[in-house]
């Protein structure tokens, strides 16, 4: 039994020889009693061992509800620290502790994409949507496109730098950029493109593999952080901490 069973005194407790009475231990034992109360399935056994044990026999009354702390006594070599009321106590405890913690690993530890929260995000004003990160659009070209449709695009897009997002418009890119490591080599998988997406339009990126579409499509969704520049989206940045979260 993790907090003693039957026929044994609590873990945390002895026998005091000269009083015949059940004394707390002052080292050793008394501090596995808190480690094990951390484990759902020790809190579990401990209370259907005390129910098996307070109904198993013929002349047994059983637990009440009203009884769930009081049938807990040293006299009857149960552990009161460890009673059934408290258990369920600890149960919903370690419900709301290993939700939050669930929810922070997640968060903090990279996805199947390798994006990851810094560890004290939750810290940040940003996060809960109390202040707005300034990012300011820069114009650098990583490699310049010979399109003229594509040129007269990226001019008339970048006129709206550091200005609110256009009525008109879904999405505006502002010079995303992706940038990978490979073999210490810098490989730019999205070179800074400069586009609108107009409301209630159908919108196509094309272009040959390793042109940087699904790069693009996973910076925009959020699955992947920009390496730099920014995006738009619904009015909201990409570029910011917990701007996906608003859109």
């Amino acid at each position: 039994m993790p907090f003693g069973g039957s026929y044994a005194a609590p873990m945390a407790y002895e026998l005091n020889i000269t009083s015949g009475n059940y004394t707390k231990k002052t080292n050793g034992d008394p501090a596995l009693g808190p480690i094990l109360s951390a484990l759902p399935p020790t809190l579990f056994i401990q209370s259907i061992a005390d129910m098996g044990r307070f109904t198993a026999a013929d002349t047994a009354q059983g637990i009440r509800f009203s009884e769930a702390d009081s049938y807990c006594t040293l006299e009857d070599k149960c552990d009161p620290d460890f009673s059934i009321r408290k258990c369920w106590n600890c149960f919903i405890a370690l419900y709301f502790l290993y939700s939050l913690l669930g929810v922070y690993l997640d968060n903090v530890l990279a996805d199947d994409m390798g994006v990851r929260k810094p560890y004290h995000y939750f810290l940040l004003p940003s996060y809960w949507g109390l202040s707005h990160a300034r990012v300011t659009d820069t114009v650098s070209v990583i490699e310049r496109s010979t399109d003229e449709d594509v040129l007269a695009e990226e001019a008339e897009a970048q006129t709206r730098a550091n200005q609110p997002m256009s009525a008109a418009s879904a999405i505006e890119v502002r010079g995303i950029r992706a940038t990978f490591q490979r073999n210490k080599k810098v490989f730019h998988a999205v070179k800074g493109p400069w586009y609108s997406v107009g409301k209630r339009q159908l919108f196509a990126l094309l272009g040959p593999n390793g042109a940087g579409k699904t790069t693009t499509i996973n910076m925009l969704t959020g699955f992947l952080p920009p390496s730099g520049g920014n995006a738009l989206v619904c009015g909201e940045s990409i570029a910011q901490a917990g701007g996906m979260a608003r859109i």
